[in-house]
């Protein structure tokens, strides 16, 4: 039971991680099309970059948690980590990932 939890928590947080990697690789591109609103403050680029996070999520199931979609997600799951905690310092960065890889 605390298993299939722990894949249910973990494929969502991996698909926030990819949704947020992709996001930030469309800003990259300086396209002031993505950034027109939608409806109130949803942008294209929220609409396509976390259209690609949820597509994670069945594949990760139905790959049974294949280790590249896995460490697709775990990637962007520290990427978006990283993004979160403002990290200045890229040893520590590569601290931050190496031990999630290493797990």
């Amino acid at each position: 039971m605390v298993s299939v939890i722990a894949r249910i928590v973990g494929s969502v947080v991996g698909a926030l991680g990819v949704g947020v990697c992709v996001s930030e690789t469309i800003w990259l591109t300086h396209n002031k099309n993505y950034q027109k609103k939608v409806y109130k403050k949803i942008r294209v680029i929220d609409i396509i970059s976390y259209g690609v996070g949820l597509i994670f999520i069945p594949l990760y199931w139905l790959l049974n948690g294949q280790w590249l979609i896995n460490d697709i997600m775990a990637i962007c799951s520290t990427v978006a980590l990283m993004k979160l905690l403002k990290v200045t310092s890229l040893s520590i960065a590569v601290n931050l990932l190496g031990s999630l890889l290493a797990l």
